[in-house]
Protein backbone atom coordinates (compact mmCIF):
# COMPACT_ATOMS: atom_id res chain seq x y z
CA UNK A 1 0.00 0.00 0.00
CA UNK A 2 1.07 3.04 -0.76
CA UNK A 3 -0.90 5.23 1.80
CA UNK A 4 -2.30 4.82 5.10
CA UNK A 5 -6.09 6.35 3.12
CA UNK A 6 -5.38 3.00 0.84
CA UNK A 7 -5.34 0.66 3.46
CA UNK A 8 -8.08 1.50 5.30
CA UNK A 9 -10.05 1.92 2.33
CA UNK A 10 -8.86 -1.79 1.35
CA UNK A 11 -9.50 -3.19 4.58
CA UNK A 12 -13.52 -1.59 4.98
CA UNK A 13 -13.70 -2.55 0.93
CA UNK A 14 -12.86 -6.41 1.88
CA UNK A 15 -15.72 -6.13 4.41
CA UNK A 16 -17.67 -4.54 2.27
CA UNK A 17 -17.82 -6.81 -0.82
CA UNK A 18 -17.84 -9.74 1.32
CA UNK A 19 -20.81 -9.41 3.55
CA UNK A 20 -22.52 -9.59 0.21
CA UNK A 21 -21.56 -12.76 -0.08
CA UNK A 22 -21.70 -14.29 3.44
CA UNK A 23 -23.46 -12.57 6.50
CA UNK A 24 -22.47 -9.20 7.58
CA UNK A 25 -21.60 -10.66 11.16
CA UNK A 26 -19.26 -13.33 9.38
CA UNK A 27 -17.45 -10.54 7.60
CA UNK A 28 -17.07 -8.91 10.77
CA UNK A 29 -15.65 -11.59 12.72
CA UNK A 30 -13.54 -12.73 9.48
CA UNK A 31 -12.07 -9.09 9.08
CA UNK A 32 -11.65 -7.28 12.17
CA UNK A 33 -9.33 -9.58 13.74
CA UNK A 34 -7.41 -9.57 10.54
CA UNK A 35 -7.47 -5.73 10.47
CA UNK A 36 -5.99 -5.35 13.52
CA UNK A 37 -3.12 -7.91 12.67
CA UNK A 38 -2.08 -5.80 9.95
CA UNK A 39 -2.78 -2.55 10.96
CA UNK A 40 -0.17 -3.74 14.06
CA UNK A 41 1.92 -4.59 11.75
CA UNK A 42 2.18 -1.60 9.65
CA UNK A 43 2.84 0.01 12.98
CA UNK A 44 -0.51 1.93 13.12
CA UNK A 45 -2.62 0.99 15.93
CA UNK A 46 -4.08 5.06 16.16
CA UNK A 47 -6.30 3.44 12.86
CA UNK A 48 -8.07 0.75 14.62
CA UNK A 49 -11.03 2.54 15.99
CA UNK A 50 -11.77 4.60 13.00
CA UNK A 51 -11.32 1.35 10.23
CA UNK A 52 -13.40 -0.85 12.54
CA UNK A 53 -16.13 1.69 12.96
CA UNK A 54 -16.19 2.06 8.92
CA UNK A 55 -15.89 -1.51 8.58
CA UNK A 56 -19.00 -2.61 10.50
CA UNK A 57 -21.36 0.73 8.66
CA UNK A 58 -19.69 -0.93 5.30
CA UNK A 59 -20.49 -4.45 5.97
CA UNK A 60 -24.23 -3.24 7.51
CA UNK A 61 -24.86 -1.19 4.13
CA UNK A 62 -23.59 -4.32 1.80
CA UNK A 63 -25.66 -6.48 3.80
CA UNK A 64 -28.78 -4.57 3.41
CA UNK A 65 -27.74 -3.76 0.04
CA UNK A 66 -27.73 -7.44 -1.59
CA UNK A 67 -30.05 -9.90 -0.84
CA UNK A 68 -27.98 -13.12 0.27
CA UNK A 69 -26.68 -10.76 2.98
CA UNK A 70 -28.81 -9.46 6.13
CA UNK A 71 -32.07 -11.88 4.32
CA UNK A 72 -29.92 -15.12 5.33
CA UNK A 73 -29.49 -13.47 8.59
CA UNK A 74 -32.82 -13.26 9.25
CA UNK A 75 -33.85 -16.33 7.76
CA UNK A 76 -31.80 -18.82 9.75
CA UNK A 77 -31.50 -17.39 12.91
CA UNK A 78 -35.68 -16.35 13.59
CA UNK A 79 -38.05 -18.79 14.06
CA UNK A 80 -40.39 -18.39 11.08
CA UNK A 81 -43.65 -19.89 12.63
CA UNK A 82 -43.22 -17.68 15.53
CA UNK A 83 -43.23 -14.56 13.30
CA UNK A 84 -46.29 -12.28 12.95
CA UNK A 85 -46.53 -11.16 9.43
CA UNK A 86 -45.46 -7.12 9.93
CA UNK A 87 -42.41 -8.32 11.38
CA UNK A 88 -41.42 -10.66 9.15
CA UNK A 89 -42.13 -8.00 6.25
CA UNK A 90 -39.82 -5.59 7.96
CA UNK A 91 -36.76 -7.71 9.08
CA UNK A 92 -36.67 -9.57 5.92
CA UNK A 93 -38.12 -7.69 2.97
Amino acid sequence: MHSTRQLAFTLTALCFFSSMLITNDVSLITFVPFSILILNMAGLPELMIPVIVLQTIAANLAAWQHPLGIHRTCISTLPLASLPVSLWDTCCH
